[in-house]
């Protein structure tokens, strides 16, 4: 048990107490032995005295002094010992002539000295004389120094067994009083080991079972706290944002590596660098003024601006601050500040409206194709497709007449009109590639019908599957042509390159956009090839695409083929 616990300096002060009421006890009881003995050798002297004074003064009328000296020594002879009193009879030329027999009673014992030092009274020896004779009587106080010596003997035991039972009855106690101290202590342990998920239970002791439910609540405070703060501390050093904790004054306090990252300072220069140094001499007093609202418990909102690097080099940053406050009071003991790099989203903000313009430019590009593919396509189908009409109406006309008079020319003429059918042919082909005449009269979905029905006929070793989902809805012109260029480019890749036996072209609306997918079961489009798409003609599908907000994508199947699809969002149609 250790010498300085709580149990241990109960018990030491209980048996303290014992031993200081058993020593006061003790001191009162020898002096109430020590008055008890004089007490009692004062009376039995003045019995003795009375006694002896008695039979001597009754020998005074023996004529002889012989006689009267044996009278008195025969009186003591059968008398024996005389309570507690030595007595000594002395003739008259001092001879002896009687001794008192020792004492009988617990013969052979005596009390300790040091005890009969403290408890015997001091007392006199008496003398009587009379005419032949001299008594000398001596007080003997050991009988009764050792019948008390008894009586102490007893006790001591007596109190011995006391002190021993009540020290064990008074640890016990104490033990038992204390073991929910014990509990108390060990969870104070194994929080001070860091374990804060320790709680207290089996106290039934009602003022330490509001100690330990105290306890029990400080552990789940603690606990909750250090969770957050381990929180709070993983996010401030994980957050990609450069958080600065500044006192009253501005100078740093703590900060994140996020700090150190954007702002260039090791941490040994960061350690109470005043936050000013931060701030481009321009920017100075907007600071100030911040500071100011900080130090008045009033926030900043966030608002970009310009910061300094620790080599003077300049930084766009999004920047809000936020005071602290001391809890349960309103005192403003700091504040926090967090800086966001907004350098990569001013890039992007100018990559994007780069794009933007770039789409712009894109789509007048496409326009402006059309509208030449369109114009050529009138042109063709106005002006040469009416002189090639005009050419075979003509030359029919000429064969039928030369039938029968003139077979070569007839022949000739024949050659004519089959070349010029052929013309026609070529030329309706070449105006339904400029430009189709259902894309404007029928919309997409016919439009693919009747391409599908004319690739069906050109390519008769390829198996079509076109699939249009009811619901598409209405399309822009811009719309509807670019699906419908995005669906030629990839059959005319797949006939090229893929050596597939079956194509699918499918039409659907997904989340608001409207999606075009062509996939075939051919080779397969290299990963290599994709990132250079320029060959297979998707630069172009891309920015047409593109230009109208939406997205293309180019993949390789797992089991064969290629799929590309292009999304466009249907509310920009």
């Amino acid at each position: 048990m250790k010498r300085n616990s709580l149990r241990f300096r109960i018990n030491a002060l209980v048996t303290t107490l014992v031993l200081v009421f058993f020593t006061l006890t003790a001191m009162l009881m020898l002096e109430d032995i020590r008055r008890q003995i004089r007490e009692e050798m004062e009376a039995t002297s003045r019995v003795t005295m009375q006694l002896l004074s008695t039979v001597v003064y009754s020998t005074q009328f023996v004529p002889t002094a012989m006689t009267r000296a044996e009278m008195v020594r025969g009186f003591l002879g059968s008398v024996g010992r005389i309570r507690a009193h030595d007595v000594v009879m002395y003739g008259d030329n001092g001879e002896v002539l009687y001794t008192s027999p020792p004492s009988r009673y617990k013969q052979g014992r005596h009390a300790p000295a040091w005890f009969a030092g403290l408890v015997e009274p001091e007392l006199k020896g008496l003398r009587l004389a009379a005419p032949g004779l001299r008594l000398e009587v001596t007080p003997d106080a050991s009988r009764a120094t050792l019948d008390a010596w008894d009586d102490v003997t007893r006790l001591a035991w007596l109190s011995l067994g006391f002190f021993v039972l009540a020290n064990l009855l008074v640890y016990w106690i104490i033990g038992r009083a204390l073991q929910p101290v014990s509990t108390l202590l060990r969870g104070l342990e194994r929080m001070a080991d860091g374990d804060l998920g320790a709680r207290v239970k089996g106290i039934d002791t009602s003022e330490l079972q509001a100690l330990g439910d105290g306890f029990n609540k400080m552990a789940e405070t603690l606990e909750r706290s250090l969770r957050e703060n381990e929180s709070l501390a993983l996010a401030m050093r994980q957050t990609t944002d450069a958080i600065l904790l500044l006192d009253t004054e501005g100078r740093v306090l703590l900060w994140n590596p996020a700090a150190e990252r954007l702002f260039g300072f090791p941490p040994e220069d960061l350690s109470g660098l005043d936050s000013r140094h931060l701030v481009p001499e321009h920017q100075l007093q907007s600071f100030e003024g911040d500071l100011r609202h900080l130090a008045a418990g009033q926030a900043v909102e966030p608002t970009d601006t310009v910061r300094r690097t620790r080599m003077g080099r300049s930084l766009e940053v999004s920047y809000r601050a936020s005071p602290l406050v001391r809890p349960g009071s309103t005192e403003v003991i700091g504040s926090i500040v967090a800086y966001h790099d907004i350098s990569e989203r001013r890039r992007a903000e100018a990559v994007s409206r780069e794009l933007d313009a770039s789409r712009q430019m894109a789509q007048v590009v496409q326009t402006h194709l059309e509208e030449e593919r369109r114009a050529l396509a009138m042109e063709l189908h106005d002006e040469l497709g009416q002189y090639v009409t005009a050419v075979k109406t003509i030359a029919q006309a000429t064969a039928n007449r030369t039938i029968e008079n003139d077979p070569q020319t007839h022949a000739a003429s024949q050659a004519i009109v089959s070349a010029a059918g052929q013309i026609y042919d070529a030329v309706h082909h070449i105006i339904r590639r400029l430009r189709p005449v259902a894309l404007e009269r029928f919309g997409l979905a016919e439009t693919l019908r009747d391409s599908v029905n004319e690739w069906i006929k050109q390519y008769p070793d390829l198996e079509f599957w076109l699939e249009i989902v009811d619901g598409v809805g209405p399309l822009s012109s811009e719309q509807q042509i670019a699906l419908f260029r995005v669906a030629q480019e990839c059959v005319t890749n797949v006939v090229k390159h893929a050596q597939a036996t079956a194509v699918l072209i499918r039409l659907e609306r997904l989340d608001g956009e409207i999606a075009l997918t062509v996939r075939d079961d051919g080779l397969g489009i290299p990963q290599e090839r994709i990132e250079d798409s320029g060959r297979f003609g998707l630069v172009g599908m891309r920015d047409r695409v593109q230009s109208l907000g939406g997205t293309l994508s180019v993949e390789a199947i797992a089991e064969g083929g290629t799929e590309v699809r292009a999304r466009i969002p249907q509310d920009l149609g």
